[in-house]
This record gives C-alpha cells, structure tokens and sequence, in this order.
C-alpha cells in the first residue's frame, strides 16, 4: 500500500459501534435526507449542491452518517470500490479509489437471471466488475496480497447497478459521490472461482445488450491491478472501523465503460469466471 486517500482525518472518532451523529448539523441533515431517499426509491441529494463548500472531510462525515442510517433498516454485505481506472482518478483530482458499503438488500445472485424493474424515466449505470468472498473474519490489517489470498474463500464475476434516482444539478465531484456512499444499491453475484492464481489482470470482459457488444475490456482496467485494488479496499474498510466477516464480498471498482443502456436483456461474460444473464424491464402494469 502506497498511498492513503486524499481524505483521512475522522477514522478513529467516528467508528464506535453503532449509529453516529455527525457534530455538523448541516452534514448530519443531509445524510438523513439521503438515507431517507434511499430507503424510498427517491432521488438522492448532491451534496456539493446544498453546501457548495463542503469538502472532502465533510463527505466522508456524511458517508459514515448516511451508512448508519440506513443500517438502522438493514446489514453491510460487503465493501466496495469506485473510480478504479486511472482516467477517472485524474479527472476527479484523485490518487487512489474510492470506498463504500455494500448492503445486503441490494445482493443478487446470477443463479437467478435476475429481472430489475426499473422506471420509465431512470436509467441505471451497468458495471462489470471482480469481486472477492472471504473466507475468514479480517480484524487486522493485510500486509500483501499472499497473505489476503489465504482469506480469501472465491473470485466472482460481479455486475453492479449504482443508484440511479439522481437530483444532481452541478458536475459530478468525489465529494457527491463519497457523500452518498458512491451510490451503493444492486449488485449481481456470479459464479464462484476457487482458483486464485488465475491472472485477474488479463481476463477479457464483455458485456452484451441483446446481441450487440457495448463493453469490452480486461481485469487490468483497473490501476494498479486487481489484487491490489482488493488489498486496498480491505484495508481502507479496516481504517474505517469496519471488522470483515467471512461471506462478505469486495469489489473493485467499474472496468471499462460504465453504461446506461435501458430496457433490455444483458449478457456479461467474464472467461474462465463464467456469465452474468440479467434483464432490465419496465414495471409490470396493473389493471
């Protein structure tokens, strides 16, 4: 590990067990009124829109006031990453990935040719991700990747569908999505891999709408590659306060182009990890 995240100054006092309540009312405001929207189906707030001067410290207050909120109806799933690429680092004054919580609520599993429902007038982003389940319970840091692998239970293929009820006037910035824990929401699980000295870097990832190919790319789309973004992560939720229970799954981040292609029936292959099948449709209608 090489760098630290370019906000790092409340760990240690805001990971008590527990719900938190953030000491700026303001902040503390804004994450009810996320979690709230969340739990709801509604459009998440912008938080560089309400408080134009909220900064990186303030955004990750939010996050960890946002998370407890909605873990009063809920149960952390895992942990996830976000802006992995390097383009997208640059273009959003970063160093390094983001992170976020997985919740339970929004697990799926690829067994299921999940069927999404989803309005007229939203679009969801579709990720192509990698993912990790554990093996064991992390209390402790992970020093490199050899020692991760031993706690490690499976490689899986994952497709994450963000959030996608957005309020959001202004440009997107680190800020607003750290504020809404990058927006956390669905997730699809593949199949599990015991085969940990698979090359994650060089595994060909495609991802179709119907018959038509939108996303091509690899496992080394991710800077720095994927082991390291899965140490990182592990480690980045162990500063934070969080204990990883076995079961949960991490997740590195998006790989190639983030896509919001509606309606339709997708196919994500994955090589030797296996397919995702999963459908995008209107809401039934009722008579």
């Amino acid at each position: 590990m090489n760098f630290k995240p370019l906000w790092m100054g409340l760990v240690a006092t805001l990971l008590i067990s527990g719900p938190q309540v953030s000491a700026d009312p303001a902040i503390e405001s804004f994450a009810r009124s996320a979690a709230e929207a969340h739990l709801a189906d509604q459009p998440l707030p912008q938080l560089s829109f309400i408080l134009p001067e909220a900064t990186r410290e303030q955004a990750v207050d939010a996050q960890f006031a946002y998370v407890d909120h909605i873990l009063t109806q809920d149960e952390i799933a895992g942990h996830k990453g976000a802006v992995a690429g390097a383009a997208g680092q640059e273009k959003l004054g970063l160093n390094g990935p983001l992170s976020a919580v997985l919740f339970k609520s929004g697990w799926l599993e690829s067994k299921d040719s999940p069927v999404i429902n989803i309005q007229p007038d939203i679009t969801p982003a579709i990720e192509t991700e990698l993912g990790l389940i554990l093996a064991n319970p992390i209390t402790e840091p992970v020093t490199d990747i050899a020692s991760l692998k031993e706690k490690v239970a499976a490689i899986v293929p994952v497709v994450e569908l963000p959030a996608a009820r957005l309020a959001w006037s202004n440009p997107i910035t680190a800020v607003d999505l750290t504020a809404n824990n990058i927006g956390s929401a669905h997730y699809i699980v593949g199949p599990r891999t015991t085969d940990l000295a698979l090359n994650l870097d060089q595994l060909k990832i495609r991802l179709y709408c119907g018959k038509q190919l939108i996303n091509e790319t690899t496992g080394g789309a991710a800077r720095r590659g994927q082991w390291w973004n899965f140490l990182y992560q592990i480690n980045e939720a162990l500063d934070r306060g969080y204990e990883l229970e076995a079961g949960q799954l991490v997740i590195s981040g998006a790989l190639g182009e983030i896509r919001r292609d509606g309606v339709g029936d997708y196919r994500a292959t994955f090589s030797q990890l296996g397919t995702i099948r999963f459908s995008l449709k209107p809401p039934k209608q009722t008579q």
